[in-house]
């Protein structure tokens, strides 16, 4: 018997006592067996609905969206009960698979927690997402009409008094464990491994469009010039209401989505680039590289935007802007010195920088300003 036919023999036994099934030793461990009575599920399920707040903090969910939720999903995550054992509730598998979402805890601590087989809690929370995943387009989908495109706008003026706003933009990276063969593909630059989640929201943070699943080493405006929400904007097929003037007798000023240094602006030329966002008339602007070479841009839009925000008022919640506190302090340095800009004249336009800074979407040359501004107010 030579070489060859010894090795194949080898290989032969070797896959055949893989396909050997381990013998359980039990068919029900007695530690999950005792889940009814000892469970996490069972002994905390109950009280949390009783204190809405406590339920809040350990499933990242109200109650009523639970239940909202739970009744959307029932009939397709319950199963027949059998004779040898009873299925698990559809209100278990929710609950567990919540949790696991709100903590990012192990599946073997939710075994020791809940009393179910860590292949059985993997089993549900896959469940659980493919069932969910169903039900998206009933809840998240881009506006359809033009007048849906107009409540989103009028949602952003209303609350925080930017107009002609259809949404705000950027992404989230999510930590995976690398999958097999993938080399760098989904290590990004803050080292470690995800998947891109991005996402459009209106003003009040429902999602509008998300697109979930790109390689952590891509940049947000990759992502985004790749996504459908780009190519239906670049070829219009959205019906995104016509520009039109932000106050009587103005210029018509197109409606636009608010991000980060990330997402370029987009009706511009090609070779053009503009290094500051909205800015305030009466401080000194960065020197450009590039003119304007005259035609719309996306740079004279962003000046229409910047010119009402400081003419218009602030809203009322903004009157309680701890910059409101040093008007005094600002008077008396301004009378000290008279080449410090008027804050009063200025302070409408720095108040709407902090819905940038809520929003998470805040340009450097924005942050610096506002670094600049809180570290000077205080200040005699």
């Amino acid at each position: 018997m030579d070489v060859e036919e010894i090795a194949l023999l080898c290989y032969i036994r070797r896959r055949k006592m893989k396909k050997e099934k381990k013998k359980k030793k039990l068919w029900v461990h007695p530690f999950i067996s005792d889940r009814n009575r000892s469970g996490i599920f069972f002994k905390l399920y109950g009280d949390l609905r009783k204190y809405p707040e406590k339920f809040f903090n350990y499933t990242r969910m109200s109650i009523a969206s639970f239940d909202e939720l739970l009744n959307l999903c029932r009939n397709d995550l319950t199963k027949q009960d059998t004779i040898f054992r009873k299925s698990i509730s559809a209100e278990e598998k929710l609950f567990v698979s919540l949790r696991y979402f709100a903590s990012g805890c192990s599946l073997m601590e939710l075994y020791y927690n809940y009393r179910l087989g860590h292949t059985t809690i993997c089993t549900i929370i896959r469940e659980v997402c493919s069932v969910i995943c169903q039900y998206q387009e009933q809840f998240i989908g881009l506006p359809k009409t033009e007048n849906d495109w107009d409540k989103v706008a009028r949602g952003f003026e209303t609350i925080a008094n930017f107009p002609h706003c259809i949404g705000a933009i950027d992404g989230k990276h999510m930590r995976v464990i690398k999958p097999m063969h993938t080399g760098s593909l989904y290590f990004n630059y803050k080292y470690y491994f995800s998947i891109v989640l991005l996402a459009l929201c209106d003003a009040n943070y429902n999602f509008l469009y998300i697109d979930v699943g790109a390689y952590g080493k891509s940049s947000d405006s990759a992502i985004y010039k790749d996504s459908a929400l780009y190519n239906n904007l670049i070829n219009q097929s959205l019906p995104v209401p016509a520009a039109n003037p932000l106050t009587e007798n103005g210029d018509n000023v197109p409606y636009v989505i608010v991000g980060d240094e990330a997402f370029a602006l987009h009706e511009t030329s090609d070779g053009y680039s503009y290094e500051d966002t909205l800015t305030v008339t009466g401080l000194e602007p960065g020197t450009s590289r590039n003119r304007d070479r005259g035609g719309r841009t996306a740079l004279t839009v962003r000046d229409k935007l910047a010119d009402y925000f400081v003419t218009e008022n602030p809203l009322p919640w903004q009157d309680k802007c701890p910059l409101t506190d040093n008007i005094q302090v600002i008077d008396k340095r301004k009378n000290q010195d008279q080449d410090w800009f008027n804050m009063n004249q200025h302070l409408p336009a720095i108040k709407n920088l902090y819905f940038v800074v809520a929003y998470g979407h805040i340009h450097k040359n924005i942050l610096s300003m506002v670094h600049f501004l809180t570290a000077n107010l205080g200040s005699d």
